[in-house]
C-alpha cells in the first residue's frame, strides 16, 4: 500500500487530536481537518470519510515496514526471534512511536491488539518451536506471544519519555526471556 505525504500529514493531525482528547468520541474529522488547517471536504477528497478509515490506514502505514522486515526474517533464519525483534523491529516501532503511542493507547484505537493479531499471527506461528503435545495449539501460543510483546511495547511507548530502542533492547530481551513467575515473590 502506498502512502503519500498528505496521508502522513493526516496521520500526524489525527495523532495530535487523539493526544488532546479524553475519549474516542472527541476525535472527529472536523478536528483533524482543523488541525491541518484544511476543510473537512478536503479531507474527504484525500479518501478519508470518517475517523475509522484514518485509523485503519494508519495501522497499515505504521506496520508496513515491520511486516516487510518479518517477511525477510522468515525467508532467512528464524532461530533467533527475540534478538531479531529487538534489533530490527524495535527501531522501526520507535521511528513511528508517535503513531504507535496513539494506536497502543486507550483513546484512539482500542482494537489495535486485534489488528496486530490478524496481521502477525501467521508470522509468529511460523516462528514457534512447540513441544509435540502443544503443536495443535500454535495459534494460542502465538496469540499469547503477540499480546506479551504488544503489552511490553505499549508500556514502553506510552511512558512519558520512551527510551531509545538501543537502550530499551536489553530490557525487552530480559522481559521476553524470563517468565512472569520470576518477578513475583
Amino acid at each position: 500500500m502506498q502512502f503519500t505525504q498528505q496521508d502522513k500529514r493526516i496521520f500526524t493531525a489525527f495523532c495530535a487530536v487523539a493526544d488532546e482528547s479524553d475519549c474516542r468520541s472527541e476525535i472527529t474529522m472536523a478536528k483533524i481537518a482543523e488541525k491541518m488547517r484544511i476543510s473537512r471536504q478536503a479531507l474527504h477528497k484525500h479518501g478519508y470519510s470518517n475517523v475509522n478509515e484514518v485509523i485503519n490506514a494508519l495501522r497499515f502505514y505504521a506496520t508496513q515496514e515491520i511486516q516487510d522486515e518479518f517477511q525477510n526474517f522468515i525467508a532467512q533464519d528464524k532461530r533467533h526471534f527475540f534478538p531479531f525483534f529487538a534489533s530490527n523491529i524495535l527501531p522501526l516501532v520507535y521511528e513511528k512511536r508517535d503513531y504507535f503511542k496513539v494506536l497502543h493507547g486507550p483513546i484512539a484505537d482500542a482494537a489495535y491488539t486485534y489488528f496486530a493479531k490478524d496481521i502477525f499471527l501467521p508470522i509468529f506461528e511460523s516462528c514457534l518451536a512447540l513441544p509435540k503435545e502443544f503443536e495443535n495449539d500454535s495459534e494460542i501460543f502465538a496469540d499469547v506471544l503477540i499480546r506479551r510483546i504488544t503489552s511490553t511495547i505499549t508500556v514502553w511507548l506510552t511512558s512519558p519519555n520512551p527510551e531509545n530502542p538501543i537502550t530499551f533492547q536489553e530490557k525487552f530481551l530480559f522481559l521476553m526471556s524470563h517468565s512472569a513467575a520470576e518477578f513475583v515473590k
